[in-house]
């Protein structure tokens, strides 16, 4: 599912003042844009950061749980913007019409209310049952989409890693301790699991708009990943309240 044309109209008044995506330069832009959704958008779509965001919202390969995760992180970001230009609203020429950008953001703040119910990732009640959903997909398409089924699974791994908080790091932890049961030995190999398939997620190809990351080369090997991921998430599923 796409976002309509007046979405995409807020998401703009809201974040991009001629090419500018609010305080981002390149660098910072890619960074967060990477640690996100996992793609140099800017790199990715070209153009100005602005310009690369509205493509990335627009992109219809994207999923809609992509855009809302990005678009949570972006209102989040927003809230540190508003407090670093509090006094020069009327001197900065990268700042549009304050009344215009806050109406927009808070239609930005609906339009993940109205994705809700489809967008697992921002619906905490229904977040379990996302992962499953996510698993089922990934294992239909095992036998005849390789690539997608790789896409799905990670996709569920990365959701599983913010069940139990908010924050992704808190949430690994308080998953990792349960898993684990405070064993310290138990806890060191399954905090190393977490890393090393972060590790690769970060490394490798695994979705297949991503740039500038190593290419997967055999579906052998996407299958390999494949089972070593979904073995860490059917684990973790057992600790999940």
């Amino acid at each position: 599912m796409n976002l309509d044309y007046t979405d995409i109209v807020h998401i703009k008044n809201a974040f991009v003042d001629n090419g500018y995506v609010l305080d981002f330069n390149n660098s910072t832009f890619s960074d967060f844009t990477l640690d996100v959704v996992s793609v140099d958008i800017q790199r990715y779509y070209g153009g100005s950061k602005g310009a690369s965001l509205i493509a990335f919202f627009k992109d219809k390969e994207v999923s809609i749980d992509e855009k809302i995760k990005l678009l949570k992180e972006l209102l989040k970001c927003y809230e540190a913007y508003k407090i670093n230009h509090m006094y020069d609203t009327i001197d900065n020429p990268n700042i549009a019409s304050q009344k215009i950008k806050a109406n927009s953001i808070e239609q930005c703040k609906l339009i993940i209310k109205k994705y809700s119910n489809i967008n697992i990732d921002i619906c905490d009640s229904i977040r379990e049952e996302g992962i499953s959903e996510l698993i089922e997909k990934a294992n239909k398409y095992l036998s005849s989409d390789v690539q997608t089924a790789l896409e799905k699974i990670w996709d569920a791994f990365e959701r599983i890693k913010t069940v139990l908080d908010g924050d992704k790091k808190a949430s690994v932890n308080h998953l990792i301790d349960k898993m684990s049961n405070n064993n310290p030995k138990h806890k060191e190999l399954i905090e190393d699991e977490f890393r090393y398939l972060t590790s690769i997620g970060n490394t490798f190809r695994i979705r297949h708009h991503e740039m500038n990351k190593i290419d997967i080369v055999s579906d052998d090997f996407r299958i390999y990943l494949f089972n070593r991921c979904i073995s860490l998430i059917k684990f973790a599923l057992k600790y999940i309240d």
